[in-house]
């Protein structure tokens, strides 16, 4: 039997202070991007960009889809911050490629846009933390109807694969 003697061991490497905030960092990005996304699919501003593939003025973009133009218009950089939309001429904005199937196409094999329901939903995250101290079970007959419904809506292009 080898036995390795600690004392003679090579010490690992700490990562550095920027290193370890810079991973904090990026999950507040994620969720800043998340509910972006949400906001966009929520409000119909990635459905009102589907119609005008050569983009939109935020003004523009703010009157087809019913919603106030300065939010609109952070809401575009906010997008546009994370890569779901792209400068489209002087201060216009489009979706960025394949993001009209990725987050508005149920048929389309890879979309998404149905787990955006389903991370919203109480149930997903709320519960979870509600229920993590006492390790109580969540089951199907306990959800709502728009869990299960937001549930059925990600596996639509799976099955259409199958098929």
């Amino acid at each position: 039997m080898t036995t390795t003697d600690p004392a003679k061991s090579t010490p690992t490497a700490q990562p550095e202070v920027p290193e370890q905030a810079g991973k904090i960092l990026a999950q507040f990005a994620g969720y800043v991007g998340f509910k972006t996304i949400e906001m966009g699919l929520n409000n119909g501003l990635f459905e009102a960009l589907r119609q005008h593939p050569d983009g939109l003025a935020t003004d523009d973009l703010a009157r087809e889809a019913g919603t106030d133009k300065f939010y609109t218009g952070v809401w575009s950089k906010a997008a546009y911050g994370a890569g779901i939309l792209e400068q489209s001429g002087a201060d216009k904005y489009a979706l960025a490629p394949h993001m009209d199937k990725l987050l508005l196409d149920s048929d389309f094999p890879g979309y998404v846009g149905g787990i955006v329901s389903v991370f919203s939903q109480p149930e997903m995250f709320d519960k979870f933390d509600e229920n993590l101290p006492s390790g109580k079970r969540t089951w199907w007959d306990e959800v709502s109807p728009e869990f299960i419904g937001a549930v059925s809506g990600t596996g639509r292009p799976f099955y259409n694969r199958l098929i």
